[in-house]
């Protein structure tokens, strides 16, 4: 007689009959022809890989913080008297370049993933590469439109409370793109080192869809600020 301490102490009591080991002595639970003597199915694995699970985090967490500013931008539009202020059409005309070079890149991003196949390596760095290039020429469009400001005179200090948020929108945004350039100069590193294609392929795949991310954040960002 088995005492029931035992029966709740054994395994099997925690686990469903469907899943139980067989028993030690190797009857295979009596040879009944079930499988339940059979070895057990390898798990499959998370559906999602922890890689794609950071890149979701992280553009989580860009979506919580640009949304905090995005309603400080909102509730400023409410107080102003005239929006967009006097100095709002320069600044704005001078983003369309950014805009224009940002969306080249997310193009470019996808043309790199139409290279699916090995002996495309090469197409798929080169098209990575100028992903990077459209990137850095992004930031430098803004370093651009910063320095006319400042030579406008319209610096931090001084600056109203519209300028200081776009000041602030865009100095945020630019972090954000130089995170992206990291990882995809990472990316065109690990391929010309001769990584694995098919891994190189799933890192490619997620520097861009966080670079995809921060480009429609671009144009939500853009379209607050230019429309009256």
């Amino acid at each position: 007689m088995v005492c029931p301490a035992t029966i709740l102490d054994h395994p099997k009591s925690q686990e469903p009959p469907s899943v139980w080991p067989p028993d030690d002595d190797g009857g295979g639970g009596g040879g009944g022809g079930g499988d339940s003597g059979g070895p057990r199915q390898p798990d499959s694995g998370p559906p999602v890989s922890a890689a794609r699970l950071a890149v979701l985090v992280i553009c989580g967490s860009a979506v919580m913080l640009f949304a905090g500013i995005l309603s400080a931008l909102v509730i400023l539009r409410r107080e102003a008297g005239e929006w967009p202020p006097n100095e709002a059409p320069t600044l704005l005309r001078d983003l369309w370049t950014s805009t224009g070079i940002i969306l080249a890149s997310s193009i470019a991003g996808l043309w790199a993933m139409g290279a699916a196949s090995p002996d495309k390596r090469q197409v798929l760095m080169r098209r990575i590469g100028i992903t990077w290039l459209l990137g850095l020429g992004f930031c430098l469009s803004q370093v651009a439109v910063w320095s006319s400001l400042v030579e406008a005179g319209v610096i931090l200090r001084h600056a109203d409370n519209f300028a200081a948020l776009f000041y602030l929108i865009t100095v945020l945004h630019v972090l954000h793109v130089l995170g992206g350039m990291y990882f995809l100069g990472r990316c065109y590193l690990q391929g010309r080192a001769s990584a694995d294609f098919r891994q190189l392929r799933a890192s490619c795949a997620n520097c861009l869809i966080y670079w995809h991310f921060v480009g429609l954040i671009w144009l939500v960002l853009f379209g607050f600020l230019h429309s009256k």
